[in-house]
C-alpha cells in the first residue's frame, strides 16, 4: 500500500493509493512524495516492509507487527516512527539507509527477533539511525559499521540478547 495523504489516519482509503490496509492485514507500506504524519488507528497490521522512498514522515499510532524490512531511502528530513514495532520471529529485521537518510525510532521494539542496522543495497552510502525507546526485543542488536552513525537516546535502547558490530 502507498500512502498519499500527507496527514492522516490509515483507516481513511483515500489516503493510499490503491487498498486501504485493514485491521489484522499483512502488506508492504510505502510512504513517499507527500509529508506529514501518518496514523495506524487499525489493530494487528504486519507490515511485510517499510518504505520511506520520499518526503519526511511520521508514522505513530497503534503498534504494528514487522515481519519484514524497514528501509529509508529518503534523504529529506528525519523519518520518525513512534509507533511500536513487535518483531515476530526469532529473525533479526533490517532497517536500512540510504546516504544522507536518517531514521528515528521513538517507538518501543518487543517482540523475539532482533534488529540489523544495515546499508540500503542501492543506497550508496550511511545513513543514521536513531533508537530513542526503552526497547524490549530479545534477538538482539547488530550494526554493521559501514552502514553509517548508530545512536542511542535511551540506556535500553539495544533491547535484550547480543549486540554485536562488524566492521564491513
Amino acid at each position: 500500500a502507498t500512502w498519499s495523504g500527507g496527514n492522516g489516519i490509515w483507516s481513511t482509503g483515500g489516503n493510499w493509493a490503491g487498498t486501504a490496509p485493514t485491521s489484522n492485514s499483512s502488506r508492504g507500506f510505502v510512504f513517499q512524495t507527500a509529508t506529514g504524519t501518518a496514523t495506524n488507528d487499525l489493530t494487528n497490521v504486519t507490515g511485510t516492509s517499510i518504505t520511506f522512498a520520499s518526503g519526511t514522515y511520521t508514522l505513530s499510532g497503534s503498534a504494528m507487527n514487522l515481519s519484514g524490512t524497514i528501509n529509508v531511502l529518503s534523504t529529506t528530513g528525519t523519518q520518525t516512527i513512534s509507533l511500536g514495532l513487535v518483531t515476530t520471529s526469532t529473525n533479526l529485521r533490517a532497517i536500512s539507509g540510504t546516504a544522507g537518510s536518517t531514521m528515528r525510532i521513538d517507538g518501543p521494539i518487543s517482540g523475539q527477533g532482533g534488529i540489523a542496522l544495515t546499508r540500503h543495497a542501492t543506497g550508496g552510502g550511511a545513513g543514521v539511525v536513531i533508537l530513542s525507546a526503552s526497547n524490549s526485543h530479545s534477538g538482539g542488536t547488530a550494526f554493521n559499521a559501514t552502514s553509517g552513525t548508530l545512536a542511542l537516546a535511551n540506556d535500553f535502547a539495544l533491547g535484550s540478547g547480543t549486540f554485536t558490530v562488524t566492521a564491513g
